[in-house]
Formats: C-alpha cells, sequence, structure tokens
C-alpha cells in the first residue's frame, strides 16, 4: 500500500510537471511570436489617390490570433477569425456598415509584415458586381517582440 502511494505520488508529480512546462511554452510562444506586435503602414489606394493610414495590433497564442485594426480614421475594431497556419497569419474585418468583409493574409518579410486584403461584397450583393481587388502593402513594426 506505501508503495502504490509513492507510485502515484510520482505520476502525479510527473504529470503536474508536464502541464507546467506546457504552460510555460505557450506563454513563451505568444511572446515569442513574429507577429505579435504593433504594425504600421499607409496603405495604396486603388484608384491611385492618397495612402491611408493603417495600423494592426496583433498577439499570438499557437494558431490563434487576437488584435485590432485600425484603418484611416476609423476606430480601432477587434480583428475575427485570426489563424497561424505556419508562416501565413490570416484575419477578416466585417463592415458595420455595409456587410461586406475585408479578408486579410500576412507573412513576416526580411523588412515587415507583408500584407495582402481583398474587399468581398455582402452575401445579399447582386451578382455581377465588385468581386474585389487585392491590395498588397508592406507594414513596419512600432513595437512589440
Amino acid at each position: 500500500m506505501l508503495q502504490t502511494r509513492r507510485s502515484l505520488r510520482s505520476v502525479i508529480a510527473v504529470v503536474a510537471l508536464g502541464v507546467a512546462v506546457l504552460a510555460a511554452t505557450a506563454a513563451v510562444d505568444a511572446q515569442t511570436s513574429p507577429f505579435t506586435g504593433l504594425w504600421a503602414a499607409s496603405v495604396p489606394t486603388p484608384d491611385g489617390g492618397s495612402p491611408i493610414p493603417f495600423l494592426l495590433a496583433l498577439s499570438v497564442e499557437g494558431e490563434r490570433v487576437t488584435g485590432t485594426l485600425r484603418i484611416g480614421r476609423a476606430e480601432a475594431v477587434p480583428i475575427e477569425d485570426g489563424r497561424l497556419r505556419g508562416a501565413v497569419l490570416s484575419f477578416r474585418r466585417t463592415l458595420s456598415d455595409d456587410g461586406s468583409r475585408i479578408q486579410f493574409l500576412a507573412r513576416i518579410i526580411d523588412d515587415g509584415l507583408r500584407v495582402g486584403f481583398m474587399q468581398r461584397p455582402p452575401a445579399d450583393a447582386p451578382a455581377g458586381g465588385n468581386s474585389g481587388q487585392v491590395v498588397n502593402f508592406t507594414a513596419k513594426r512600432v513595437r512589440g517582440h
């Protein structure tokens, strides 16, 4: 009986240590992801007009990405469906004024965050309308990581 208690304590100690290591690894991943931080850019407009300020704050925990997005003079809004798969980060944002969605893809490159996005019309938009144009730009890290 004494031997069984010692064995049980050993198993519990090993499991507790494993849980602690996994928790510490997750905390380190969130801090060391190259995507984590604040990113800024001036985004070119499809019509060649004045660039639009872009500010993106990201936090990464494993494959889950959270953060906020600020485009132009609008207030910062939460990103939606943020995911990190390999070296590619993706998220979207639904526009409240018309329900259209902007889909974003990003990848770390030597001098910053390479971002591409496309605005998709709302689901109830008439067929044959604007299917969206891809816009690519590079954001620079403002702070973080």
